[in-house]
């Protein structure tokens, strides 16, 4: 999410490999995602990562952690090392993966409930999602969703992604993930010049995920194919 126009360096995983390319000699604010899988320091250095990003959003920050049965989450105001420092807190987010969200809200506004990660519990397990980049369908899958019969926790449209998995009608989940996220147009830049992109940090039961979008093309990270990520992080 930003304010004015600038080209973004998409990687191969669809995730900007540069927060900074193409851009002016502006402040830029957007919110950042982060992830990491495969050691048991996940939420301290998601914490650092987040601190990374911290130019990204300075609203509210938020961890979900999981330790192979159990997920945890810690959401607060603030910047980063107000509070994801606290040893306490740290102590909370158990697990050896942990995805992250530092917040600059573009829709929704700034009450707790619209701070990332978002949870849910599906029939097979929980899944944790932060999402960078605004999605410009949003409205319309909320109000498709809505007829038919879903009911909204937040104004953030990063929740529509949740609801657009549990109405999927695919049996796999890697099947029901990938349907959701095909039916997401996004961007990261400006209205005047939009682009069909977005990047995702998701964990669920069993493994981690990740996706990007650049232009037509979605870049799915599922289980066993973010092989490539595991015991090193992403970020966008």
């Amino acid at each position: 999410m930003s304010k004015g126009n600038r080209d973004v360096a998409i990687g191969n995983a669809g995730f900007p490999v540069h927060p900074f390319a193409g851009d002016d000699d502006q402040l830029h604010e957007e919110c950042g995602v982060f992830g990491i899988f495969g050691t048991s320091d996940a939420a301290a250095l998601t914490t650092l990562g987040l601190h990374a990003l911290q130019h990204r959003g300075q609203e509210a920050a938020g961890i979900v952690s999981y330790d192979g049965s159990q997920f945890y989450a810690e959401r607060h105001r603030g910047l980063i090392g107000d509070t994801f420092t606290r040893p306490q807190v740290l102590e909370r987010l158990k697990g050896n993966r942990a995805i992250g969200h530092t917040r600059y809200s573009t829709t929704g506004g700034d009450e707790m409930r619209n701070v990332q990660p978002f949870f849910a519990e599906f029939a097979g397990g929980g899944f944790a999602v932060a999402h960078n980049g605004n999605l410009t369908n949003a409205m319309t899958l909320r109000r498709q969703l809505q007829r038919e019969g879903s009911i909204f926790h937040t104004t953030s449209d990063t929740e529509v992604i949740l609801h657009l998995i549990a109405t999927a009608k695919q049996q796999n989940f890697e099947e029901r993930l990938i349907a959701a996220l095909s039916q997401l147009e996004g961007h990261f830049r400006s209205s005047a010049s939009p682009t069909r992109s977005w990047s995702v940090a998701a964990m669920r039961w069993g493994s981690p995920s990740g996706a990007g979008r650049s232009g037509r093309r979605l870049y799915p990270c599922i289980g066993n194919l973010c092989a490539g990520y595991h015991r090193r992080a992403f970020r966008a």
